[in-house]
């Protein structure tokens, strides 16, 4: 199979107004996708749509909705939602693929589509090709009235989801005592998430609940958790949650102000369920998961495997070994049982859970794993470079294999393309940060300097 060339590490994303990103482009992907389906029935086919709160998703759903009904499918409009509960919805209408209209932490500049089968996971690679064949190709649709598809809206969309999260967590969960700052990054998750924790029992303050179109993950939310940490300090709350646009990633707030990433989080509910005899297999991280993890995962007699980074590669491989959990440092946390894809609510209530079963601080459980010391940077592009031929260049190729060499025995390096954003990707982990920062420094100025050229 070719490598992809439209979609990356999840989905299809850059800035609107060019590529697939127009009302065109949007329009084409809708057609591409129902032509898509109806090859998989022989009945009237349908497919779920739901998307963020960003200022051109209106216009876009709107343009991918037409091409699907064009081709003689049924659409389901979910309105503004969470990722993960488009997954969900795809397989509780029975629709055989379903969009997320996203750009997930991307400013809003940006959108996206994330593209899911009927099975609730991310459309795998082959579908994603014979997609990226048709919008290639540009060949023209000749519409018909005979075939034209229909549309409604489901008003209960969102209402089912969290009905869903608060019924099949593993026992009643009680949120009463806890206070709680939520940072929705004015995304999808700002009416759902503070009204079911509120339902659980939680004081809760909501925070950057208020989108506009453009302030979504605008210096808030799980990439920015600045506003966040000092809220959590100054309501004296037992924990902070930050989502990102489209809330499928999570970090955590304890109540001296400290972050809690996704490993951490994993991390505290490997243990819980292992102290309680409810855990199994073994756990799947990415190349960017903390050494720390994989150690702590596999002193209790676990298994643990990493994947490239993107939660459909995670999922990919919870399915194929049967694992129950799996996810990245930046808080896509991925339930292979219960979700296809990671669910940033969910997750928070999982940890919630622990918390009130073990009847501590988020900070003595957040912080149950301690991270090796890390340091990333990233570099950007500029228009039209290649990320390849910059890592491929003769002194980049040397500064990493001096990186290595350097950190052999102690530690780590992540040297990666982004494949949601035109960025190279610079991690370091060692014994200690002054160790982090040399090494990272070093790698860096070369890297920029290839750049420049």
């Amino acid at each position: 199979m070719s490598k992809l060339r439209l979609f990356g590490t999840d989905g299809l994303r850059g800035e609107v107004g060019t590529g697939v990103l127009t009302p065109i482009g949007a329009h084409r992907l809708g057609q591409a996708l129902g032509l898509w389906v109806r090859q998989q029935t022989a009945a009237a086919p349908c497919v779920v749509v739901g998307r963020d709160t960003r200022q051109s998703g209106p216009v876009l759903t709107a343009a991918l909705q037409a091409g699907l009904q064009e081709v003689g499918v049924n659409v389901i409009d979910l309105g503004v939602l969470p990722t993960a509960a488009v997954g969900r919805h795809t397989q509780w209408q029975q629709a055989l693929a379903g969009v997320m209209v996203t750009a997930s932490h991307n400013p809003y500049t940006d959108n996206g589509f994330k593209l899911f089968g009927a099975d609730g996971d991310k459309l795998a690679d082959t579908a994603l090709t014979q997609l990226e064949d048709f919008l290639l190709a540009d060949n023209p649709v000749v519409m018909s009235a005979a075939v034209t598809g229909q549309a409604r809206r489901l008003t209960t969309a969102a209402t089912t989801y969290q009905d869903h999260l608060r019924q099949n967590l593993p026992t009643a969960l009680s949120l009463h005592g806890y206070r709680l700052v939520v940072d929705c990054a004015n995304g999808a998750q700002s009416d759902i998430a503070p009204h079911l924790l509120q339902q659980l029992g939680a004081e809760v303050y909501p925070l950057h609940v208020q989108p506009d179109g453009q302030n979504i993950n605008h210096a808030c939310g799980a990439l920015y958790p600045a506003a966040l940490q000092a809220a959590v300090v100054a309501q004296q709350a037992d924990l902070g949650l930050a989502f990102d646009g489209d809330a499928d990633r999570l970090q955590l707030v304890d109540a001296n102000g400290h972050l809690i990433d996704g490993d951490q989080i994993m991390a505290a509910i490997v243990k819980a369920w292992h102290d309680q005899g409810q855990y199994h297999g073994g756990l799947v991280g990415t190349v960017m998961t903390n050494q720390a993890l994989e150690v702590f995962v596999q002193q209790m007699g676990y298994g643990f495997v990493r994947t490239d980074v993107g939660d459909p590669k995670v999922v990919k491989e919870l399915r194929t070994r049967g694992w129950p959990l799996g996810g990245e440092p930046n808080g896509h946390i991925i339930f292979g049982d219960q979700a296809g894809c990671g669910d940033a609510l969910l997750a928070a209530l999982h940890f919630l859970q622990v918390m009130r079963y073990r009847g501590q601080s988020a900070a003595t459980i957040g912080h149950t794993l301690q991270l090796l010391p890390a340091a990333t940077q990233n570099l950007r592009l500029a228009p039209g470079q290649n990320a390849r031929a910059v890592m491929e260049h003769p002194d980049v190729i040397a500064a990493l294999a001096t990186a290595q060499a350097a950190l052999a025995g102690v530690g780590r390096l992540v040297a990666r393309p982004s494949g949601t954003e035109p960025l190279i990707r610079l991690t370091v982990e060692a014994q200690t940060t002054a160790q982090c920062q040399a090494v990272l420094s070093a790698l860096s100025h070369t890297v920029q300097a290839a750049l420049r050229h």
